[in-house]
């Protein structure tokens, strides 16, 4: 994000955006778009919830003014299935995305899925154990959160 306050995109418009948004907000993060699959629905929802932007794709999202990804880290926070993961690398120019998970099956269809897009050592996947982060010495621009902030116990710690 250019500017100096910490600024979010939501992906998702269902039940945990409400959760998402508490979380972001409390911590003085600014939600700029929530990003879902209907585009009206994606709208409506952004609106009534007070978001600028309801997208239909995290790259629309990520092209928007005072978002900038270029050469920097996105840590992809619950990857699941990586779907998220490809879109900063390959056309927003992110240097990397380390991805999480708890699951060690997703983590597995991750890297296969890095590896069939050419984009593995940019895009890489860690089994994590809930609790502290791998990457005590890293620090990361952009923290992607598909659905995994609406699990947690305490969101707020977290941010």
């Amino acid at each position: 994000m250019a500017d100096s306050k910490l600024g979010a995109i939501v992906i998702g418009t269902g039940f945990g955006v409400l959760t998402h948004l508490r979380a972001l907000r409390g911590a003085d993060i600014e939600v700029r778009a929530l990003v879902g699959r209907d585009p009206e629905r994606t709208r409506d929802r952004a609106g009534k919830v007070g978001v600028e932007h309801g997208l239909t794709s995290l790259g629309e999202a990520l092209a928007l003014d005072g978002v900038d990804i270029h050469a920097k880290s996105v840590l992809a926070v619950g990857c699941g299935v990586g779907g998220a993961d490809l879109a900063p690398v390959r056309n927003h120019g992110a240097a990397s995305v380390p991805g999480i998970d708890i699951e060690q099956p997703l983590i597995d269809r991750c890297v296969a899925r890095a590896a069939r897009a050419g984009l593995v050592p940019r895009l890489t996947y860690h089994n994590v154990t809930p609790g502290r982060l791998p990457f005590h010495h890293q620090r990361h621009h952009v923290v992607l959160f598909p659905a995994a902030i609406r699990h947690l116990t305490h969101p707020m710690a977290v941010l």
